[in-house]
């Protein structure tokens, strides 16, 4: 610690000042003299202020979203503490679930279930333990270093036994109420984690990837030559396939199919999905969808045929969810692997809730040797190998790609399928009005997320699917008979232990999945454990009561302060621990959890992509904090949209300026202020005494007091003390001004008010020539000569060229520190009028004369366009400006060298008479070699890379190269001189005539990676669609 400042040292405040070094002094004095333990201490039996703090995992660093919250749920239990409560401050841990266990997978390269058998889940969940706690130091460093008040030593772990005990007990109240039930369901599927996923699982991790798409032919059995045509983007599911799917009023159609001379039944919107062109095919029929109903198809594959023909399976059935947006208008439905399959086929009776499973594929995702052809292959690899299949046997009638929107495992990152799988839920779908209900007591910021998002989520919530095949967790406390008639469950540890005779200190699989409960019935076997744990989401909405073992302990301090006052996360959470506090609470206690609750939004990298640690593409948090402090940053993120579940691109520019433009100025006047106390004591108290902030004195002798001094005084009642006088200044004529100004003051209501307190402005009468404009300070009156001369009028013109360039600047959504170059360029017209040339070369002159000027402006290189130059650079922003008449071209430019792929490269774009498909952009890029062995492209090759990227399939078009000179050629052949040119196709030849002049850029439009091979690969392409 530094030496404290005493009273003698005020006039010695440094003028310069270390904010992080300063924050390290604060906090070691909070650490030196425990100051939080003794505000804690302070405020015991003071009335309660209850805060429920998120657990988050320990497995990763904290990151800004995390000290977003923090600081939020800080600044509030600050405050109410301010306010006269006892607020209890824990920090949570969140120790179990898929988090822990996909690091340890990864860690052990454990494949599946049969390798944590070998080596046994007691071993598998020691190793689990050991990491569990593997960056808690540096969450406590972190947390503490922000400046965040949290208690870490009282804190609760989700795998303490009495946290689980807890759990237990809530989850046997929930079965006891009949809120519990195993069943069958398809759900969201995570095959590297071995587990099913609740849906506000699957609903945090969408991204949009490009799959196989197939249009497969389905044999009818009673109409001859004639087959039903469905398409899929997911050709692993075809093996299970058992009934295909229309809608009853949707229109179809009968055609024959030219090149074939097959009959396709389709949807007839989907026509032009299918074929090219109306010359491939011949309609024959056309009915409703309805007309199909109960017509049979002979099966794909021959896997379940058998169980098939039982239950009358492999027939068209009718539902209005079917869609003429998307394939063919007709769905294939494999059961359990969709949910809309599943409720299909169960209500044609193809299958029944007591069904056999027909799933041939196992918990690691790949199939088993009921697909006999496919058996060991991951289902993603056996799409290309079950569409050759398809092919050989006729079935195949069309093959591509689809972009579209698919959920990802929130952990490990990979595809999820959806898969049936035997689960136990929550039922939830029956307590929808009591969870809108519940949360309409609520208050939130801001309000339209509870509104919107929340009550959107509430309506149309689902049962609840709250087990998971797996080890490291709180064990489902269900014993049950062999036979499943008999069900026992476990509340607590001494229900354990009465019905059981074994003492345990332990509730995780390996201390308790041994223990057997002696059946009710004698003779009859004992019971055993059933093997699922809980989904980590349950324990952690279960926190509000396992963090003080309630009912066990605490239940009557808990009770008197039910519901928490307050809680914070991320807006993520609103399908998340938001959504599982509410669902338990509701319905043990039909009460909501929480009064008050703040959703924070997303902060994201500066780009406006997630913050992403392989990318690099923000800075690390703690560096930042020690480059600027943390006052700094929080303030920062305190201060901006992301407090109104907005997103924030979180910028260290952003950090600095609350350092220069807050924190600085605050310390200025801070100094100022001592610096002029002393001078106070020395000057006006001659060293007789010191001066002490006194309310009473001052209001005793406010009558004294300047009018500046009594608005300092009463600046927090808004200046309600005035709102008279300062009518009665407005309402004062000309004469009575001069009249008040020659008496030496102003006297308002009373109140004598000197000279120098006030300022009055003159203005010229209409009997003063000439075009003047009047100031004063009171003592001086100067009459300024308005009237425009040259060196003004280029002045206005050069400061109306900065204006120009900081609204491009800003529409580029620059700040005023990047590092740009920025390059003007006048327009030249040998026809314009006189008046237009004179322009110009004023226009000139002033470019040249105050380039100085506007650099200093603008804050970047300004100077005139250099194609050279600007060829080398990264283009940022590029606009045309009229300026008095004259088109000025500005550009502004990155500093960094513009970087351009290894491989001779195209920009192509689209003439206006043609429309690319699919919704993509008309702009696109391409390499003019392969990657492998690097042979330019042939033209048929081109031609058909340009009909994949734009969907010009069956369009006549004609391609056309743009050099840099702007000549315009029909493309004959292609080599390397062609790289760098752009490409136009139209269908006519006038259309690159006529269309808007094209971009000619000197980088592909398309982003690209150049990878150390010397090899290169677009990582989008079209311009806009991202490529996985």
């Amino acid at each position: 610690m530094g030496k404290k400042l005493e009273r003698n040292d005020v006039c010695r405040v440094p003028e310069n000042i270390n904010f992080p070094a300063e924050e390290e002094n604060v906090l070691q004095k909070w650490r030196d003299e425990n100051i939080f333990e003794k505000c804690s201490q302070l405020s015991k039996g003071k009335p309660k202020y209850t805060f429920y703090d998120g657990p988050p995992f320990a497995t990763g660093l904290p990151h800004y979203g995390h000290i977003l919250a923090g600081t939020i749920k800080d600044i509030v239990t600050r405050y109410a503490y301010q306010q006269g409560y006892h607020v209890d401050r824990r920090f949570g841990w969140d120790c179990h679930g898929l988090p822990v266990e996909f690091e340890i997978d990864k860690l052990l390269n454990i494949k599946g279930p049969e390798d944590v058998a070998k080596m046994g889940i007691a071993s598998y969940n020691a190793e689990c333990r050991k990491i569990v706690m593997r960056y808690a130091d540096e969450w406590e460093n972190v947390v503490t270093r922000v400046g965040r008040w949290i208690d870490f030593k009282n804190d609760y772990k989700t795998l303490y036994p009495w946290y689980m005990e807890s759990i237990w007990w809530i989850f046997k109240q929930l079965f006891d109420k009949g809120l519990v039930y195993q069943g069958v369901k398809v759900m969201p599927y995570s095959t590297a984690c071995t587990t099913s996923l609740s849906n506000f699982e699957a609903n945090q991790n969408y991204k949009e990837v490009v799959d196989p798409c197939v249009v497969v032919a389905l044999e009818a059995v009673s109409l001859p030559n004639t087959f039903f045509l469905v398409w899929t983007t997911t050709p692993w599911t075809l093996p299970s396939n058992f009934a295909c799917c229309v809608h009853p009023t949707m229109t179809y159609v009968k055609v024959r199919d030219v090149k074939s001379d097959r009959l396709f039944v389709l949807a007839e919107c989907r026509l032009s999905y299918v074929y090219k062109s109306e010359t491939e095919y011949e309609v024959k029929e056309k009915f409703v969808g309805a007309t199909l109903k109960d017509l049979h198809y002979k099966p794909l594959f021959p896997y379940f045929a058998k169980r098939g023909a039982e239950v009358k399976a492999y027939r068209v059935l009718v539902d209005e969810y079917v869609t003429e947006d998307s394939g063919t208008g007709i769905v294939h439905n494999a059961p359990y692997f969709g949910e809309d399959d599943y409720r299909v086929c169960l209500a044609a009776g193809l299958i029944t809730k007591s069904s056999e499973v027909l799933c041939p594929v196992d918990e690691a995702g790949r199939f088993t040797n009921e697909a006999s052809d496919f058996e060991g292959q991951y289902v993603k690899d056996a799409d290309k190998q079950i569409m050759a299949a398809l092919k050989a046997r006729g079935n195949l009638v069309s093959s591509g790609q689809v972009k579209h929107s698919y959920p990802f495992c929130w952990r490990s990152d990979t595809p999820l399928i959806y898969k049936a799988v035997p689960s136990w839920f929550v039922r939830v779908e029956h307590m929808s009005k009591n969870l809108l209900d519940c949360s309409s007591q609520t208050y939130w910021v801001p309000d339209f997320v509870k509104e919107k998002r929340f009550g959107n989520w509430l309506k149309d919530a689902r049962d609840w699917a709250i087990s998971r095949n797996r080890y490291w967790g709180t064990p489902i406390p269900i014993w049950r008979s062999p036979s499943g008639d008999e069900t026992v469950v476990i509340g607590s540890i001494k229900q354990l232990a009465e019905l059981s005779g074994a003492q345990v200190e332990d509730l995780h699989r390996e201390s308790i999945d041994h223990i057997e409960i002696p059946s009710a019935v004698p003779g009859n076997p004992p019971l055993r454990r059933i093997a699922p744990v809980f989904d980590c989401w349950f324990e952690s909405g279960s926190m509000p009561f396992a963090q003080q073992h309630f009912p066990f302990e605490n239940e009557k301090d808990f009770m008197n302060n039910f519901p928490a006052d307050f809680i914070a996360e991320g807006i993520d959470q609103t399908r998340g621990w938001f959504y599982t506090l509410l669902v338990i609470s509701t319905a043990l206690f039909n009460k909501a959890p929480f009064k008050n609750l703040i959703a924070s939004g997303l902060v994201l990298a500066a780009d406006g992509q997630k913050m992403s640690k392989r990318k690099k593409n923000y800075p690390d948090p703690m560096e930042v904090v020690h480059k600027y402090g943390a006052d700094a940053l929080r303030l920062y993120l305190i201060n901006s949209p992301v407090v109104r579940a907005e997103s924030l691109r979180f910028k260290e520019e952003g950090v600095r300026d609350i350092i220069k433009d807050v924190f600085l100025p605050w310390y200025n006047a801070y100094r100022f202020l001592l610096q002029n106390i002393v001078r106070y004591e020395k000057e006006d108290l001659k060293g007789n005494g010191q001066y002490t902030y006194d309310r009473e004195r001052h209001l005793k002798n406010v009558d004294k007091a300047s009018v500046i001094d009594v608005w300092i005084l009463r600046w927090d009642k808004g200046l309600r003390a005035f709102p008279s006088g300062y009518g009665c200044y407005q309402g004062l004529k000309d004469d009575e001004i001069q009249k008040q100004v020659s008496q030496g003051f102003f006297n308002i209501l009373d109140q004598r008010i000197e000279l120098d307190e006030v300022r009055i402005i003159y203005c010229t009468s209409e009997q003063v020539g000439g075009n003047f404009e009047a100031h004063s300070d009171n003592e001086v009156l100067v009459l300024l000569d308005m009237t425009p001369n040259e060196e003004l009028l280029e002045e206005g013109l050069a400061r109306e060229v900065i204006n120009r360039v900081q609204k491009l600047k800003k529409k580029a959504q620059l700040i005023p520190t990047d590092p740009v170059l920025i390059f003007h360029e006048l327009s030249a017209n040998n026809n314009a009028k006189t008046e237009i040339v004179e322009a110009q070369a004023q226009l000139t002159k002033v470019l040249a004369n105050y380039a100085s000027m506007i650099k200093t402006a603008v804050k970047s290189e300004f100077s005139p366009y250099s194609s050279v130059q600007a060829s080398r650079k990264r283009l940022i922003a590029s606009e045309l400006v009229d300026l008095k008449g004259v088109s000025v071209k500005l550009t502004i430019c990155s500093t960094e060298e513009l970087q351009l792929p290894s491989l001779p490269w195209i920009n192509i774009s689209l003439a206006e008479d043609l429309v690319p498909r699919f919704g993509n952009s008309s702009k696109a890029s391409l390499f003019l070699q392969h990657n492998g062995n690097k042979e330019i492209i042939a033209l048929p090759t081109l031609r058909s890379e340009l009909e994949r990227l734009f969907g010009l399939y069956g369009v006549n078009f004609n391609i056309y190269v743009i050099d840099h000179q702007k000549k315009i050629t029909e493309l004959k052949s292609i080599d390397k001189n062609l790289s760098g040119k752009l490409l136009v196709l139209a269908r006519s030849q006038d259309a690159p005539k006529q269309s808007a002049g094209f971009e000619l850029s000197p980088a592909p439009y398309s982003k690209f990676i150049n990878q150390p091979s010397g090899n290169a690969i677009f990582t989008e392409n079209p311009l806009g669609r991202a490529l996985s």
